[in-house]
């Protein structure tokens, strides 16, 4: 089920930049589904569900069969020695018979009813993997971005120390800053150097990350689609709850092997009674009807060289060791275990989507609050720079004002990344599609 919200959250997902070679969201989770060994798993476990759900549908339809025999050597059945290699209606025998069950004590209803829960189950399953793969791949999508604009900020760090230090130097070969100075400003200008190496070793690892969920080399150059917008997600948490126990895959995957466990508790509790079973069939005698003369006159009549039957089995075990009244104990066992998880399982609902909601809501508010830090900072770092040319200001202010800058901006950058991050953590705790 998907909202408007959710569409508003994902609406970037809809672009694709072939011509530039920059992948979007929605383009990820694409190549992640397509590229998931978890999913392509899911998927043949669906196909296997289906061919169990048809292979137990059978008995509701007649079998028919045909049986022949052919004596190639020897004697017929009239004692004539047979020629070798003959193809004769007295050398053969030859039946087509059709059977069908009439009445098995729904034996065969209940056995398709839980073939069919577990095909259901095997969707919701092959729904899971889908999920777990476009969030593994959003939160990944995300943490390249973080990681992207972490390095820029520090790359543009970086080139204000090296202005930094072109001006202190300057300061000091006028003798208005002392060598500590200007000593200081290498440092600092090092320190970056080193921060912009590690913001690249952290751009590389994310990326690497992703291009694995994409089945990609990790050392591909993936370029991916940057988005700023900043949306707020409007469901209350009563709304997302009701959405988790409505839509999450293992909420429903529970209630479906529930449903299994009482079926079978069914089946195996129907062995305690005695097995009724009533069963026709029809048989045609091919070589009986073709053997009204070695000639081959066919004058044979069909309905004299056919049967039909009607019968009735009963079948009861006096004595098995208990094995069936174990079997329906251990049924009933089950049972209750699913019951407990079923506890268990929702409160961990309850818990993880209050946490996911609450999470969201704190890093809402705090969004702006980094924003009005960025300009804030800039303003701070601006008249510092200036104060320090004109001697008013430490080397220290200076750089202590560039770091809040800088940090400021990572906080912001980081906070909408967060933002957009942690309302897929919300949307998966709540059962809503990402893919």
């Amino acid at each position: 089920m998907k909202t408007a919200s959710c569409s508003v959250l994902l609406v970037f997902l809809l672009s694709l930049n072939s011509n530039a070679g920059i992948i979007s969201l929605k383009a990820c989770i694409e190549k992640s589904l397509t590229s998931s060994t978890a999913v392509s798993q899911a998927a043949q476990e669906l196909r296997k569900a289906a061919n169990d759900t048809g292979i137990y549908g059978a008995p509701f339809y007649p079998s028919i069969g045909l049986s022949f025999n052919d004596t190639l050597a020897g004697y017929d059945v009239n004692g004539n020695p047979v020629t070798p290699f003959t193809f004769y209606p007295d050398n053969y025998t030859a039946v087509l018979q059709a059977n069908y069950n009439l009445f098995n004590m729904g034996k065969d209803t209940a056995k398709i009813s839980y073939y069919r829960k577990k095909q259901e189950e095997a969707e919701l399953r092959l729904a899971s993997a889908k999920q777990e793969a476009a969030w593994n791949c959003i939160k990944s999508f995300y943490e390249v971005l973080k990681a992207q604009k972490a390095l820029m900020v520090s790359e543009i760090l970086l080139k204000q120390r090296q202005e930094n230090l072109k001006l202190t130097e300057s300061l000091y070969r006028a003798g208005i800053k002392s060598k500590s100075y200007f000593l200081d400003a290498q440092v600092q200008l090092a320190n970056s150097n080193i921060a912009v190496i590690r913001g690249n070793n952290s751009v590389v690892a994310a990326r690497a990350a992703l291009n694995d969920l994409l089945g990609l080399a990790p050392d591909s150059e993936t370029l991916l689609e940057d988005d700023l917008k900043f949306t707020k997600y409007e469901k209350s948490i009563g709304q997302a709850l009701l959405s988790a126990f409505n839509n999450r895959p293992d909420w429903l995957i529970l209630a479906k092997e529930k449903e299994e466990s009482a079926v079978n508790l069914g089946l195996v509790e129907s062995n305690l009674l005695p097995a009724v079973s009533l069963d026709a069939s029809y048989g045609i005698y091919l070589d009986k009807y073709a053997r009204d003369s070695s000639l081959w006159t066919h004058k044979g009549a069909l309905d004299q060289n056919s049967g039909w039957a009607l019968s009735l089995s009963l079948n009861y075990p006096i004595f098995d060791g208990g094995v069936n009244s174990l079997k329906a104990e251990s049924a009933k066992i089950e049972l209750k275990i699913f019951d407990i998880q079923e506890v268990s399982l929702k409160r961990f609902i309850n818990k993880e989507v209050f946490l996911e909601w609450n999470d969201l809501d704190r890093i809402h508010k705090s969004v702006p609050v980094y924003e009005q830090q960025v300009g804030l900072s800039r303003e701070s770092m601006e008249i510092t720079r200036s104060k320090y040319r004109e001697g008013t200001a430490s080397f220290l202010e200076l750089v202590d004002a560039e770091v809040n800058y800088s940090s400021a901006q990572i906080n912001w950058y980081q906070s909408i990344y967060d933002y957009k991050s942690q309302t897929a953590d919300l949307l998966k705790a709540m059962g809503v599609k990402l893919y």
